[in-house]
């Protein structure tokens, strides 16, 4: 088949349409997929609300960590509503990761120097601090390591490169003869919705790993009603989950 020009849509030629695109998404996410963003929203304000202070000089670590967590889970429920289904699971990986070091980090604030801080100061992570850290959630709870595993391997194929990840936002029109391609992934409202679950559960899952090892180690006080409010998520995941269950594509989604 000969494809006799490439087709660029308009509306997303520059940078400033882009922009302006993304922005209204964005802004637009709550009415449009209303409790399914809401509840992923909710999860990531507990993110940055559940630790009321800090009770020594070895949680720089722990926040540093931490401030990874809230970033790239924040950039995720962006990336979802604005449809970049793969910048999303980028991040989402981010999340996963730099979660077991936050936990891992608040139980070893003394007694495991898996860092060295340069002649200017900057702070070099060893190598073998990932395969540390998989290591002992392995060891430490194994509910919490199988559940963060499946999560991490339900990444993987989205985040190398693959013909799948292509079809989000491109296709050929064998009837015209033309490959078309876009910025944004083509509108999938209910595929978003999933991938607003995913987000809010990866963030549930932390927090109640973090909730687990605030209360077991000495470096940080969580708020008051951080209980509560893990609580509210759970049940209204549950909630949710079921909604979703009601279209028969869910089981396209959970295989």
């Amino acid at each position: 088949m000969l494809i006799t020009k490439q087709e660029l849509t308009k509306k997303q030629a520059t940078l400033k349409s882009v922009i302006k695109d993304e922005g209204e998404m964005a802004l637009n996410a709550s009415e449009k997929y209303g409790v399914h963003f809401i509840h992923a929203a909710e999860s990531n304000l507990l993110l940055y609300e559940f630790l009321l202070k800090s009770h020594s000089s070895q949680a720089d670590i722990a926040l540093m960590f931490l401030s990874q967590v809230k970033s790239h889970h924040t950039l995720a429920l962006l990336s979802c509503v604005r449809r970049h289904r793969v910048q999303t699971i980028m991040n989402l990986r981010q999340v996963q990761e730099s979660g077991i070091a936050v936990a891992y980090r608040i139980l070893h604030e003394n007694n495991d120097k898996f860092y060295t801080i340069d002649s200017e100061g900057v702070i070099i992570i060893a190598a073998s601090f990932k395969k540390k850290t998989i290591n002992w959630i392995k060891s430490y709870d194994t509910n919490f390591a199988s559940v963060l595993h499946d999560i991490k391997k339900s990444f993987n194929d989205s985040t190398h490169v693959n013909l799948f990840n292509t079809i989000q936002n491109s296709k050929i029109n064998t009837e015209d003869k033309l490959f078309e391609s876009q910025f944004f992934d083509y509108e999938d409202e209910y595929a978003i919705k999933i991938e607003l679950f995913e987000i809010a559960n990866l963030a549930i899952v932390l927090l109640q790993l973090f909730y687990k090892v605030c209360n077991e180690g000495s470096i940080f006080t969580v708020i008051d009603d951080f209980s509560m409010r893990l609580k509210t998520l759970e049940k209204d995941h549950g909630v949710i989950k079921n909604i979703l269950k009601r279209d028969p594509r869910y089981l396209e989604f959970h295989k």
